[in-house]
């Protein structure tokens, strides 16, 4: 096994390097990937300065010998080049000549200003405050005001102009841990066809598209670990999984930010923090674990819709389950948890609290969302939704179908449903158990809080736990008082003592008795403990 270090400036050794440091290759990030086979590890320091080129592996490792980039002294893989030789264009408007290094024609999608997120503008005249840059005929135009070159220099005006900071197809056994993904026109880390990929302790921040992106058109991948990163400020979703995917696990992430800054008045529909998509009839995501994430502040509030959700499973499981466990989900601007036409998944042990804005118009948002849609015709079947707090979001639960799907055996059970600004279960077109677009749904042993007007919708609005029962035909052992949380105001969602819902619930099994503790802290602090007496 060889090891390679890494220099963004390709000193041939490093400041601090030891002997053994010294007496191994040495590389840029360009041939950081040359000869390397399986069980090497290649070292990426950020010494030197910030790698203005693309990662891209070209060797798979194997079973037992991984292939691994691992960075050291924070280094920064950017998507951005500086812009220097700035003249005055108008006033306080300087224009500077760039052009794109690759084939793209288009203005940039992004601009930084010593790391400040410009403003991008429709024309020069438009260009009136500090950071407004606009770009026309390969000149980029910038509101500053001194002169760009002078006025910052920490480390400048960077334009984005490649499309990922790491990308690789069909290569697998490969581990990155500890590198910043940054800045790219699409996508900060890329793996497409690629299976027991880990990615781990990074950062992948302000891309314009995806942080960090499993996809796959053609074929399946599986046992990917995307672990105890940082994943914030990207254009449409912080970390995604598309295709065909088995058996990944998605754990201890701080994703935050996400779908909010680069899409102006239009941002993104179906972005968020986390999703996992089979985007077609043909691909699903089957086996994924999504775990003890903290997962927040996603989103746009985009008039009659609001845009972001935090974790969202879309066309999902058809052999083994997908889990969504144990995450702490809040001020997501649509909805907290979205399952949509997906198969037997199982979401237990979160904390859901916050999400879904004013709760829109034609999309209804809520702490967690379960439908089947029209497109591809796709069923909700089989959901299990236990032990959730889920308290101050627009919606607490809703499900629902469309005209051609249906939402079947939906088990909703000792889940805290309490203190949402609009119902607190919303159920229609299936969920309600028409036999025409549903059946099978079971809401039982939950807490709903003190019912209220409206509280539940149930082919109609429903003011009080009694008319709930007669209209759904459903078991009469909800609790029907407050929860009394510890310190809501905190954001500490345990039970004060003397809580009515302490025990309250049904017992489902050692599988589904942890809870997320409130003392948890991300990456590394996350607690979680049987949650029967809090």
């Amino acid at each position: 096994m060889a090891t390679k270090y890494c220099r963004a400036d390709g000193v041939a050794t490093w400041a601090d390097a030891t002997s053994a440091a010294a007496a191994a290759t040495s590389c840029t990030l360009a041939t950081a990937v040359d000869n390397v086979a399986a069980g090497d590890t290649v070292y990426i320091s950020g010494l030197g300065g910030v790698y203005r080129t693309t990662l891209r592996p070209t060797t798979s490792g194997t079973d037992g010998s991984v292939i691994s980039y691992i960075g050291s002294d924070t280094p920064v893989l950017s998507g951005a080049n500086l812009v220097t030789g700035w003249e005055v264009y108008s006033g306080s408007v300087y224009r500077a000549s760039f052009v794109y290094e690759q084939w793209v024609t288009e203005e940039p999608t992004q601009v930084f200003i010593d790391g400040t997120f410009g403003d991008p503008q429709t024309s020069t005249g438009a260009c009136v405050n500090e950071y407004d840059w606009f770009w026309d005929a390969d000149y980029l135009y910038l509101y500053a005001p001194g002169d760009p070159d002078t006025e910052y220099t920490s480390p400048g005006v960077e334009a984005c102009t490649r499309f990922q900071a790491c990308t690789f197809d069909n290569y697998d056994y490969l581990l990155f841990d500890g590198l910043t993904f940054k800045y790219t026109i699409q996508n900060g880390f890329e793996a497409w066809h690629s299976s027991n990929i880990t990615v781990q302790n990074c950062i992948a921040e302000w891309n314009y598209h995806d942080g960090i992106a499993f996809y796959a058109d053609s074929s399946s991948y599986s046992d990917f670990l995307v672990d105890s990163n940082t994943v914030r400020y990207n254009g449409i979703q912080g970390i995604v999984i598309l295709g065909e995917a088995t058996s990944g696990l998605i754990k201890r992430n701080d994703v935050y930010g996400n779908i909010v800054y680069q899409r102006g008045g239009t941002p993104f529909q179906w972005g968020g923090g986390i999703k996992c998509f089979g985007h077609d009839t043909l691909s699903w995501i089957d086996g994924v674990v999504i775990e003890q994430n903290k997962v927040h502040d996603n989103g746009y509030d985009y008039g009659p819709d609001n845009r972001g959700d935090g974790i969202w499973l879309d066309a999902t499981g058809t052999t083994t389950p997908n889990v969504i466990r144990h995450n702490l989900v809040y001020d997501n601007v649509a909805s907290g948890l979205h399952i949509e036409r997906a198969m037997d998944s199982a979401v237990y042990g979160n904390v859901i609290y916050g999400n879904g804005g004013d709760g829109g118009t034609s999309w209804p948002t809520a702490g967690i969302r379960i439908v089947g849609t029209d497109t591809f015709a796709k069923d909700v079947d089989g959901t299990l939704v236990y032990n959730n707090t889920i308290t101050g979001n627009s919606i607490g639960i809703y499900s629902g179908g469309d005209s051609t799907s249906q939402v079947v055996n939906t088990v909703i059970k000792n889940n805290i449903i309490s203190g949402n600004t609009a119902q607190e279960l919303y159920c229609a077109a299936g969920a309600d158990n028409d036999t025409t677009n549903g059946s099978g749904n079971v809401y039982e042993q939950n807490c709903l809080g003190a019912e209220g007007s409206n509280f539940i919708y149930w082919n109609g609005n429903i003011s009080t736990y009694d008319a709930f029962i007669s209209a759904s035909s459903q078991t009469d052992n909800n609790i029907e008082s407050d929860p009394t949380f510890t310190d809501s105001d905190n954001d500490d969602y345990t039970h004060a003592a003397g809580s009515t819902a302490i025990g309250a619930g049904v017992n489902l099994g050692a599988s589904y008795d942890d809870g997320l503790l409130p003392t948890s802290t991300w990456p590394d602090g996350v607690l979680t403990a049987d949650r029967d007496d809090y």
